[in-house]
């Protein structure tokens, strides 16, 4: 999933620095891509449930960054 997310972000970087900046998805755009891109390649722990919490974290991820993408190819079709 890592690899898929590291694939989506630049699509999604170029969007959101596309958007009006100050508007509200702007904002919620650009606050959830800082927390996805400082979230990084932490490795997994021991802890069971927080290797469980991490990976959901990744998996939500990818679906926000796969609908970001989807939504900005939707706009940019003639």
């Amino acid at each position: 999933m890592r690899r898929h997310r590291d694939a989506l972000l630049p699509g999604a970087r170029g969007h959101v620095d596309d958007m009006w900046r100050g508007s509200l998805e702007w904002y919620r755009s650009r606050s959830t891509l800082d927390r996805v891109e400082s979230s990084g390649d932490h490795p997994l722990g021991s802890a069971v449930l927080g290797d469980l919490t991490h990976v959901m974290q990744l998996a939500r991820d990818c679906r926000w960054l796969l609908e970001l993408h989807s939504t900005a190819e939707r706009a940019a079709a003639p």
